[in-house]
């Protein structure tokens, strides 16, 4: 991805959903949004909207929202999100005390990352059985969601 940006970068047209898709990159969504604001500040700053940062925040991209957060207008900050990256990240490295914590606090968890993949999904495919147990006791969760791939968490 660095040598596609470093060599023809300035190629990529910048829209909302390019800059969603790299908000949405579980592995190096904050490297991509740090170089579109380095190298194409403002272009990229005029895409940052709310579901750039849910995008973002539902994949668990804490740095990348801290990122987006610096220019997005105060006011528009929902506070939310970054709990939602907090779940994400606890879904995925199965702290079962953060995602109870969470889920006390009244954390959306059925929010969607752009995979379609909620927060029990992600547990379920990292086999961290005990998140997945505490999802199953909550009510709330839709085990049947299924990911934009049409995969249950069940896969």
């Amino acid at each position: 991805m660095a040598l596609l940006l470093e060599k023809r970068g300035n190629e990529i047209q910048i829209t909302q959903d390019i800059i969603e898709a790299a908000a949405g990159n579980v592995h190096s969504g904050h490297e991509i949004i740090n170089w579109f604001l380095t190298e194409r500040k403002n272009d990229t700053k005029a895409c940052i909207t709310g579901r750039v940062c849910i995008a973002a925040a539902a994949c668990g991209q804490q740095h990348a929202l801290g990122l987006l957060y610096e220019h997005v207008a105060p006011g528009n900050v929902c506070p939310v999100w970054k709990v939602i990256a907090l779940f994400y990240t606890a879904a995925h490295l199965g702290d079962a005390n953060q995602i109870r914590q969470l889920l006390r606090d009244r954390t959306p968890p059925d929010t969607k990352n752009i995979r379609g993949e909620t927060p029990l999904w992600v547990a379920a495919q990292y086999r961290r059985t005990d998140v997945v147990r505490v999802f199953l006791q909550e009510k709330n969760i839709d085990v049947n969601s299924l990911s934009t791939s049409g995969q249950s968490a069940v896969f």
